[in-house]
């Protein structure tokens, strides 16, 4: 009888054991499933959750400059310069250059004629002295003009001196050629250009004195302007007895 109570008892224990160990099984079951809900809320929440992100694009900042519109010849400086020829490409930065280039090119003194230094007047202007061996020297009047190169604007000598035509008139031909000088043998050689033209358009002479005093010349020049010609320079030179070169010169710019 006691060992059917002990069976009965063993049992009972048995079966509680069981349906305690089938509920621990399944509370445990109920907390891995609820923390995988969690986990699988906090990844949803993540997943939902998006970054906003504003790239702003700045463009670079582009300032436009008109450059200054470079310097330019002017009718003015047309109207003044007798050399180098403005409406072609030869210019002179240096004024002492330039009066040696006049000198040689166009008063016909010699490649090894003594040239000064650059004399300023102002900002603007000044003058170059040349001279051949033994005579008065002649002042080549220099000037700026509106790209920054120099120009000649003149030349006067104290051996030549033009009373007429005075510097920048007109002039029509048959045209009077008033004056003083002395030069050898009294003999003044006067040359009228074109601008743009290298030979002279007309020649002639006139004469003053031979000993070293101003003596009053006159004369007459026949002359036809080129088409389309509307600017002129006149020279008178005196010349040696030796070679011909120029000893001295006057130049002035003329109109037609």
């Amino acid at each position: 009888m006691d060992e059917i109570q002990d069976t009965t008892q063993k049992r009972v224990l048995i079966g509680v054991g069981v349906a305690v160990a089938a509920v621990a099984v399944l509370l445990g079951a109920l907390v891995l499933a609820g923390g995988d809900d969690d986990d699988d809320g906090a990844t949803s929440a993540s997943s939902s959750t998006t970054l906003s992100t504003t790239t702003t694009s700045t463009a670079p900042s582009t300032t436009t400059t008109t450059a200054p519109a470079a310097p330019a010849i002017t009718p003015a400086d047309l109207d003044a310069a007798l050399f180098p020829d403005l409406s072609g490409d030869d210019r002179y930065d240096d004024p002492v250059d330039l009066a040696r280039a006049f000198a040689t090119e166009t008063l016909g003194f010699r490649d090894d004629v003594a040239v000064g230094a650059f004399a300023a007047g102002d900002a603007q202007s000044g003058e170059v002295e040349v001279s051949a061996i033994e005579t008065v020297p002649t002042t080549v009047l220099v000037r700026k003009v509106g790209d920054g190169s120099w120009a000649v604007i003149g030349a006067v000598t104290e051996s030549i001196e033009l009373a007429t035509p005075a510097n920048g008139s007109p002039i029509r031909s048959v045209q009077p050629v008033l004056g003083r000088a002395y030069a050898f043998e009294g003999q003044v050689d006067v040359a009228l250009y074109a601008d743009g033209s290298e030979d002279p358009i007309a020649q002639t002479f006139v004469t003053g004195r031979g000993d070293g005093v101003l003596g009053p010349f006159e004369g007459d020049l026949e002359f036809q302007v080129p088409n389309g010609a509307t600017r002129g320079l006149l020279v008178l030179t005196s010349a040696s007895g030796e070679d011909g070169s120029t000893m001295a010169a006057t130049a002035i710019r003329v109109r037609f």
